[in-house]
């Protein structure tokens, strides 16, 4: 089912030169399902050689895994969480890498030069003043006038305290560093419980391209992913369980179920 579009994958030419940005969603083809919650369920897988890369795929189309889409391009590198991250943006459970390096690509940022902190500032202030008056003046009493002088003197002390804060100062120049510029190759997968998960809305996709004569009712929708389950010893979702009775499958039926779906023939058309 997936060895001619494998090889065309593989064999497709890839360009050496720097792309404006690592972020893989610009490149990709391919499907966007229900995304994943957690990325930290999504297994990512690097293939060290294009043989192994063909190996790998095969095995994952036995399992029953389907491919949803595909990204190759030359450029920077995202790191693993980031990958993981937009497969399960896209509801891919599993990503096949391949990676090479071509070169490297020269990045700045602006970083701190020279850090000061802030401080606070007190200054303590004091003052003395001294002064002295005289006064002259007559007096009248039972015996005459009487003059008279007086002198006086005073002091006083003062003080002051002023606190500034001074704020933190912060100088920046540019940073430069050097970052790997590689030939990558992604295929990203969905695993049979993933496709279960998607059910509904794939089959209301593959509905809807077939004449209204074709077209497959809800119940029979239900009984199909029941088949589907089965053969891959998955638990049916609730949503999915059909209102009628049905059977366990034999084991030569789900053997039949499988080798449809790896073999590449719809089946939904074909149940067992």
């Amino acid at each position: 089912m997936y060895k001619s579009l494998i090889f065309s994958f593989l064999l497709m030419p890839m360009f050496v030169g720097c792309q404006t940005s690592s972020n893989i969603n610009p490149h990709y083809s391919g499907s966007r399902l229900k995304p994943i919650a957690s990325s930290q369920s999504v297994a990512l897988e690097k293939i060290p050689t294009k043989e192994k890369f063909l190996e790998r795929c095969e095995s994952l189309g036995q399992q029953g895994y389907t491919m949803i889409g595909k990204a190759f391009f030359t450029g920077l590198q995202d790191g693993p969480d980031e990958i993981k991250n937009f497969a399960a943006s896209i509801g891919a459970d599993c990503v096949l890498s391949q990676v090479l390096l071509v070169g490297t690509a020269t990045q700045s940022y602006m970083g701190v030069d020279s850090y000061t902190p802030g401080r606070t500032v007190t200054s303590y202030g004091t003052a003395t003043a001294y002064g002295t008056s005289t006064t002259a003046g007559i007096l009248t009493t039972p015996y005459g006038p009487l003059g008279y002088n007086s002198q006086s003197t005073g002091n006083a002390f003062g003080s002051a305290t002023s606190t500034t804060y001074i704020p933190a100062q912060v100088t920046y120049s540019p940073k430069y560093y050097e970052v790997p510029v590689t030939s990558q190759a992604y295929a990203f997968w969905l695993s049979p419980q993933g496709y279960l998960r998607n059910w509904r809305k794939e089959w209301e996709k593959i509905n809807s391209s077939k004449p209204d004569s074709q077209k497959v009712g809800e119940e029979e929708m239900r009984l199909s992913a029941v088949h589907f389950a089965q053969a891959w010893n998955l638990a049916l979702p609730k949503d999915l369980r059909p209102s009628v009775d049905f059977k366990e499958l034999s084991p030569e039926e789900k053997k039949k179920f499988r080798e449809y779906w790896v073999g590449g023939t719809d089946p939904h058309s074909k149940k067992p």
